[in-house]
C-alpha cells in the first residue's frame, strides 16, 4: 500500500514538473557589496579600539562618521555604546548589513532582513 502510494504520488510530482515552464539557464551576476568588506572591518576595529581607549561614544561615533566619509561612502550609519559598536551598510534592496559587537570582542557580520526606518 505505502509502495503505491509513494509511486502515485512520484508520478503526480513529474507530470506537474513536466506542464511547469521551463527555468531560465541565464544567472544574474552576482551584486558587489556596496562597501568593502575591508573598510567595515577597519571602522568597526578602529571603533572598538577607541571605545576600549576610554573615548566617548559621541566622539567615536562622529570619527567614524568623518572618516567614512572620506572614504567616499554615504550609506555607513554608526551608532556606539560604552560596550558595543554598530555599523550599518544600506543597500540598495534596503537590506543592512550590520557589525555589533562588544569593545572587548572581535567584529563580525550578520545580513539583517528586516527593514527599519
Amino acid at each position: 500500500m505505502a509502495e503505491y502510494r509513494v509511486t502515485r504520488a512520484v508520478s503526480k510530482i513529474r507530470a506537474e514538473y513536466e506542464k511547469s515552464p521551463p527555468r531560465s539557464t541565464e544567472r544574474t551576476p552576482p551584486v558587489d557589496p556596496p562597501v568593502p568588506a575591508d573598510l567595515l572591518n577597519l571602522l568597526c576595529r578602529l571603533g572598538v579600539a577607541l571605545v576600549g581607549a576610554g573615548e566617548t561614544s559621541a566622539r567615536v561615533q562622529t570619527i567614524l562618521d568623518k572618516l567614512s566619509k572620506r572614504y567616499g561612502t554615504a550609506n555607513i550609519h554608526f551608532m556606539v555604546l560604552p560596550t558595543a559598536v554598530f555599523v550599518r551598510v544600506r543597500t540598495g534592496n534596503d537590506s543592512p548589513s550590520t557589525c555589533s559587537t562588544p569593545a572587548s570582542a572581535p567584529c563580525h557580520w550578520t545580513r539583517s532582513t528586516a527593514s527599519t526606518g
